[in-house]
């Protein structure tokens, strides 16, 4: 009986492994028409996809559904307080580094909204004493309506922040879905009169200037360390938050880049946000030894003012911008790895070392286990494919959102599980797909 039992189960699991694998191996071409696509998204080119594309969020014209959320003073508010306005409908959380980043802009238009009879609203997460006090700091003081989650509003559901409706005088949906900062803020300024797809101020974009400004921030111990005392070594400056699950997923390959980047004579800095115990216990968590600078109120420099985190800049020996500035994740880190003399492009997983899992199943906090790679014929990906991103595009194709829980346990997908194509002449047929653990060192 056990036997039979215990038969069933391998068939199960055989059953289970050749659909994962069938999945897996397509999901190699899929990847490669994703990445075209990306690169034609960052050169500007449009192309069209066989036919029309389905537009994302409400259609055009379309009555917003109806809402009532308590305000930060607790009274009852409704989307059908606001009728014979014109109202611009941000989902929105001060945790998140984008809409912080957009925060002093949105708070700069508020006066012009209001001349031309529109109204900003937020549609927040988190609590009614957090946000006000987030919105005093950024001098917001357009009506923020906080949620309960289970009461979302269906057109927000499965999303990001910040995303937007514009909606016009009888509650309809007056203009496409803004999804993500930049379209959000180009929405903003339209609704404001301001020329569409003018620079949304000084501030908010990157500096176009030789020197980073001069700063002065206290280290973990509490001294003050200012932009002089790297003078002689090139910098890498990293706009940083450990509560940013963006940079919580990259924090680990950071540390193990630390080696190249001294050989280099490159100093890693990270202007942090948060406390000092905080910060301390975090990085010693992943590994981070680099010198970690904590930011103040609204001293960041000028670069990081309206910036969200991670973002980064390389500075040469006399404190001069020497690199295009990196924004978000993946730029931050495809610019440590080139610096600290790495292909660019390698996979951040390369070189992680193997480590124990629980016997839970569940690893210690920041670790990853063992990493394994999975070798497969035909899987037509030209580099390495971390299991979390072929999860993150799979739901992305099927126009699933990731949150920032999501990109840390994609981070940690990635740094236990690996797929590549089968190098040389290939597996012959018949021949089993090789699966194991990697054993790869980082770089010295």
């Amino acid at each position: 009986m056990m036997a039979a039992i215990l038969l069933l189960l391998i068939l199960i699991l055989i059953s289970v492994c050749i659909g994962f694998y069938q999945i897996v191996k397509q999901q190699g071409r899929i990847l490669l028409r994703l990445d075209q696509l990306e690169q034609t998204a960052k050169t500007g080119a449009v192309q069209n996809l066989g036919g029309e594309a389905e537009p994302d969020g409400l259609p055009v014209g379309t009555d917003f559904p109806a809402f009532s959320f308590p305000d930060l003073s607790g009274r009852s508010v409704a989307l059908a307080d606001f009728r014979d306005k014109r109202v611009l409908l941000v989902h929105w959380s001060f945790a998140c580094g984008f809409c912080d980043a957009l925060a002093p802009e949105l708070a700069r238009l508020e006066a012009t909204f209001e001349k031309r009879n529109a109204q900003l609203i937020l549609l927040a997460q988190g609590d009614a004493p957090s946000n006000q006090k987030e919105a005093a700091k950024h001098g917001l003081k357009s009506p923020i309506l906080v949620m309960r989650n289970d009461a979302t509003p269906e057109p927000f559901q499965h999303q990001g922040t910040p995303v937007a409706y514009l909606l016009d005088p009888e509650g309809r949906v007056a203009a496409p879905f803004a999804n993500g900062a930049d379209r959000v803020l180009s929405l903003a300024r339209e609704l404001a009169g301001d020329e569409v797809g003018a620079s949304p101020s000084s501030e908010i974009q990157s500096p176009q200037v030789t020197d980073f400004p001069p700063f002065r921030f206290p280290d973990l111990a509490g001294e003050m360390v200012g932009l002089e005392d790297f003078r002689g070594q090139r910098v890498l400056l990293v706009h940083w938050n450990f509560d940013c699950g963006f940079c919580e997923s990259i924090a680990r390959e950071l540390g193990r880049l630390q080696a190249g980047l001294e050989q280099r004579k490159v100093q890693l800095v990270l202007l942090a946000k948060g406390d000092a115990p905080s910060n301390r216990e975090r990085a010693a968590t992943h590994g981070l030894k680099c010198r970690i600078l904590l930011l103040q109120g609204q001293e960041k420099p000028r670069p990081f003012a309206h910036r969200g985190t991670p973002v980064a800049y390389l500075l040469d020996e006399e404190g001069r911008i020497a690199a295009p500035f990196a924004s978000g994740s993946t730029n931050v880190l495809s610019l440590a790895r080139e610096v600290a003399g790495l292909a660019a492009g390698a996979s951040q997983t390369d070189g992680l070392q193997p480590r124990h899992t629980e016997i839970h199943g569940q690893p210690p906090h920041g670790e990853t286990g063992e990493r394994h790679r999975i070798e497969l014929p035909g899987f037509a990906a030209g580099h390495e494919i971390g299991l979390g991103d072929v999860i993150k595009r799979m739901t992305s194709a099927f126009g699933i959102k990731a949150c920032v829980g999501c990109e840390r346990r994609a981070a940690w997908l990635n740094r236990w599980m690996v797929f590549s194509g089968i190098s040389g002449g290939g597996l012959k047929a018949g021949k089993r797909a090789r699966c194991g653990a990697s054993s790869s060192q980082g770089p010295q």
